[in-house]
């Protein structure tokens, strides 16, 4: 197989996997969908020629605090309806 039909079919396969697929990847697509054997040294230097490194999506991960935040001391006790105005005064932070 021609080297240009090869590097158009390595692009294409990169581009479909959204630039995540490796040189693994590729030779295994090529091996398994396109019965085209080839080494993956090779299928990595093809894709170093044309400037394709391959990258995968980090996902989000949230920080998990081991204590809980506390600002101030809970006076209330969740109590913000006093008996008597103006015994309480409370506000949005």
């Amino acid at each position: 197989m021609e080297r240009v039909k090869l590097k158009a079919l390595i692009r294409q396969i990169f581009n479909d996997s959204k630039q995540s697929a490796g040189a693994r990847t590729i030779v295994a697509i090529l091996w398994n969908e396109h019965n085209i054997r080839l080494t993956r040294y090779l299928a990595g230097s093809l894709m170093k020629s044309m400037h394709l490194k391959s990258s995968q999506e980090k996902t989000h991960k949230y920080k998990h605090a081991d204590q809980m935040h506390k600002t101030h001391d809970n006076i209330l006790k969740r109590n913000f309806s006093p008996s008597m105005p103006n015994q309480v005064w409370t506000g949005d932070v």
